[in-house]
């Protein structure tokens, strides 16, 4: 991931963290290990000095109630000054809006008070209520 963003070509970063979806089967307990805490807090980091946005994807919150990346770094997010937007990334139309809500919600605890949307084309800020 470090990789991608020094080469760059894009403007959004997608499935940020997503890999505590898989490392969690394999070894429950990682997001709460001081070292993947480092690792995920060095990569958002680099996300932010390279001015990238990036996804809060929430594909998973119905099912599994998680972010992508996890709640636990939006007040992190906020502080560092990354730009958001929420997304499903869903594969099925009727997952389009999935909970999208409980993520603006937990972007305002956070401390944001407006995420990225692509209208006709152009990115625009829209304020939270």
């Amino acid at each position: 991931s470090m990789a991608m963003l020094r080469h760059g070509g894009f403007d959004i970063v997608g499935h940020a963290d997503k890999i505590h979806y898989n490392a969690t089967y394999m070894r429950p307990g990682i997001m709460d290990e001081p070292w993947y805490d480092v690792l995920v807090r060095t990569y958002f980091e680099a996300i932010a000095r390279q001015g990238f946005q990036m996804e809060v994807n929430t594909k998973a919150y119905e099912e599994l109630g998680v972010f992508y990346p996890d709640v636990r770094y939006f007040s992190f997010l906020h502080d560092l000054g990354i730009r958001v937007q929420v997304n499903t990334d869903a594969h099925y139309p009727d997952r389009i809006d999935a909970g999208r809500q409980a993520a603006l919600q937990a972007l305002r605890c956070a401390g944001y008070r407006s995420v990225m949307e692509l209208h006709g084309g152009e990115w625009e800020e829209r304020k939270l209520w």
